[in-house]
């Protein structure tokens, strides 16, 4: 799930490609395997960004089995430890930022409730689910094209995974990659139609380099240094201590973390879904889908009020000062405040509805697919309708009440 601390680059220069076989899937598992099976590594990276002042590192340490701590050249330091994320970056006006977020507790209370609801809804084909979830701090490299699809940006994450299922999180990416690769006896080269190209190693499982060269120039991610099970003292976990008049982003770190849960919570569920409407466990038809709707509505009910906890809260207490701004033209103010708090509260929605879309390898099958969606966009009209804004309206309208009833 990942999100947190991220660097875009668009890294830059090809170089002439190895013939050789293309790498199949035996490869990545053995070096899954074989990272995940890793006590500790210190791994250092040296970033060029083009245009750009300087070049900075990178430093990722891990413990296993769920100790990591990533410092990036100056610019930021987190620490995931404990099922707790602690963080120390700043803001784009480089004011000084700290973040304590309980992930771990935060991920198996949602898993739990989702659990609950799937057991009530599907008693018998929610034996095969897991009642417990496994969770832990993962690196891992994005590829995503830019707005204008002309070149890619590399977002280099270290996160909380839900469910991790690797510690190098790339390796899972890399197993499924759809574009060009090819194999040499040390590396497994992978290509992008942008050019862009991303050297793996076969005999550790890090990513070496990443190369790629555009308008704007050189830019480069390139290991320097990797440390396999070396012995790590208590300090190397330690941040450095958070700035006096540093802002509080635990919030806003959290929701992107509630976000990442929903995410893999859908994905998690939807694969299910369709294993069994596959084979046969599940009948897909009217009665499965109002149980699956009832699922969904679940999830995005936890999702809305836990992503948007900090506004829900600030709307509360503006609701409950109704009485003390309501002055002069009393309905027309509250008819306006209503219709802002309406237009607000769609406007949730519309941003949670757009882009909803279950990739092919999560549900191969178009027409479950499309019935999915279409399930999952009612679920969250319901979902906002009965977890915020109705709530959020009605005590609006009975503020308004007594606000006028004391006047």
């Amino acid at each position: 799930m990942g999100l947190l601390i991220s660097l875009g680059l668009a890294c830059a220069l090809a170089q002439g490609a190895p013939q050789a076989k293309d790498p199949d899937a035996a490869l990545f598992d053995a070096l899954i395997q074989m990272t995940d099976d890793l006590e500790a590594f210190v791994a250092v990276y040296r970033v060029h960004v083009a245009k750009a002042e300087g070049d900075f590192s990178i430093r990722i340490t891990f413990r296993a089995p769920g100790e990591m701590r990533c410092d990036m050249g100056g610019k930021a330091e987190m620490c995931l430890r404990d099922g707790t994320l602690e963080a120390r970056t700043s803001s784009s006006d480089g004011k000084p930022m700290v973040a304590s977020v309980p992930f771990a507790e935060q991920a198996s209370e949602r898993w739990s409730r989702l659990t609950d609801v799937l057991h009530q809804e599907f008693a018998a084909p929610a034996s095969d689910w897991p009642t417990t979830m496994s969770y832990g701090p993962q690196v891992a490299m994005i590829i995503s094209p830019d707005g204008q699809s002309l070149k890619e940006n590399f977002q280099f994450n270290v996160q909380y995974a839900f469910p991790r299922k690797a510690v190098l999180g790339w390796l899972e990416a890399f197993k499924d990659w759809s574009g060009t690769k090819t194999e040499d006896e040390e590396h497994i080269v992978f290509r992008t139609s942008r050019g862009s190209e991303v050297s793996l190693s076969k005999r550790t499982g890090f990513i070496d380099s990443i190369h790629k060269r555009n308008e704007d120039g050189d830019s480069s991610f390139v290991l320097e240094k990797l440390e396999l099970d070396p012995k790590l003292d208590e300090h190397s976990f330690e941040l450095s201590a958070a700035a006096a008049d540093a802002t509080d982003a635990s919030d806003a770190i959290s929701a992107q973390l509630q976000r990442a849960t929903t995410h893999e919570s859908r994905r998690e569920l939807f694969a299910w879904i369709a294993r069994h409407v596959s084979d046969g466990k599940i009948e897909w038809n009217a009665e499965a889908r109002a149980h699956i709707g009832r699922v969904l509505q679940a999830i995005h009910s936890d999702a809305i009020t836990l992503e948007n906890e900090p506004w829900i809260a600030e709307t509360k207490q503006w609701i409950e000062s109704a009485g003390s701004w309501m002055r002069g033209e009393f309905e027309t103010q509250a008819q306006e405040a209503r219709k802002n708090l309406f237009d607000r509260l769609q406007a949730l929605l519309k941003s949670r509805l757009a882009n909803l879309e279950i990739q092919p390898t999560t549900v191969s099958d178009a027409t479950l697919r499309a019935s999915l969606l279409d399930l999952e966009r009612a679920s969250i009209e319901a979902a906002l309708e009965h977890s915020v804004q109705g709530p959020l309206l009605e005590a609006f309208d009975a503020e308004v009440q007594r606000a006028k009833s004391g006047r």
